[in-house]
């Protein structure tokens, strides 16, 4: 996501410019036996970036770049309304010194759909301004989830936890038991094609997801297991626990899953 990604960004929506995006398997301008020669001599990420004009693929070690790019293509990132008929539920990433993320999002039949994303970076009162942000939405979340480490005290109030400070201002919370990262990102790639992102709403989300990335040994030739803690970790880190809290999801048999009230989807 470079210069030529932010000039594009800046400029989609002013009516002196004009932008096009035209990748090779939907302009059928090139034949399919030269795009097979291409993929046969070419890195998936090397294709995706020069014939599918992916940003993302040029990024070495992305957990979601894939993923990502498939919604894309699939047109599964656009206008996700709220469905008043289903429950909405958020995912929470609580930093301390750094940002506290949000998605929103709801069940509905198989999909996931995501509907609303937060983020915020004051240590002295981001709970605060989350609470805030959260008394502007025109729904009701009826379910918050939390990190395992939300029984920590709160910087503000060094006497309550974070999980007291935001059900004294009427949150309905439950706290996630700590479970494996590795686990968690497999489970978020296992569901991803049933993803849905409003493409406005949650803009600043998707960028974190794009960017969330391991690194690569270069002596070594081999990727890390662990992500790189950055600013893109937030968002998948809030995006994990979101998946990680429904009952219907395929995890380790050792995750304790939480007791959800009256969960509430739309088939």
């Amino acid at each position: 996501m470079n210069h030529f990604y932010d000039l594009m960004q800046a400029h989609k929506s002013d009516p002196d410019w004009m932008i096009s995006d035209f990748k090779a398997s939907e302009t059928n301008l090139l034949s399919k036996e030269e795009l097979d020669l291409a993929k046969n001599t070419m890195t998936p990420e090397q294709y995706r970036q020069e014939y599918e004009n992916d940003f993302t693929a040029a990024v070495v070690g992305t957990f979601y770049g894939a993923e990502i790019s498939a919604a894309d293509t699939e047109r599964r990132i656009c206008s996700v309304p709220h469905d008043r008929a289903a429950d909405v539920f958020a995912g929470w990433d609580l930093g301390i010194g750094g940002a506290t993320s949000i998605w929103l999002y709801q069940r509905i039949g198989f999909d996931w759909h995501f509907i609303g994303y937060y983020e915020g970076y004051r240590p002295d009162s981001g709970l605060e301004d989350a609470c805030d942000w959260l008394k502007t939405l025109p729904f009701k979340v009826v379910e918050h989830f939390l990190p395992h480490d939300s029984e920590a005290r709160e910087l503000m109030t060094p006497n309550t936890t974070r999980k007291e400070f935001l059900e004294n201002r009427g949150l309905n919370c439950t706290v996630l038991p700590r479970g494996r990262v590795e686990d968690g990102i497999n489970t978020v790639r296992v569901n991803f094609n049933k993803f849905w992102f409003d493409k406005n709403k949650c803009e600043q989300g998707i960028t974190s997801l794009r960017m969330y990335r391991t690194l690569y040994d270069e002596k070594k030739k081999v990727f890390s297991k662990a992500p790189v803690h950055d600013w893109a970790s937030h968002a998948a880190d809030a995006l994990r626990y979101s998946v990680m809290a429904m009952p219907d999801v395929n995890l380790r048999s050792d995750w304790k899953r939480p007791v959800l009230r009256n969960l509430k989807v739309v088939a």
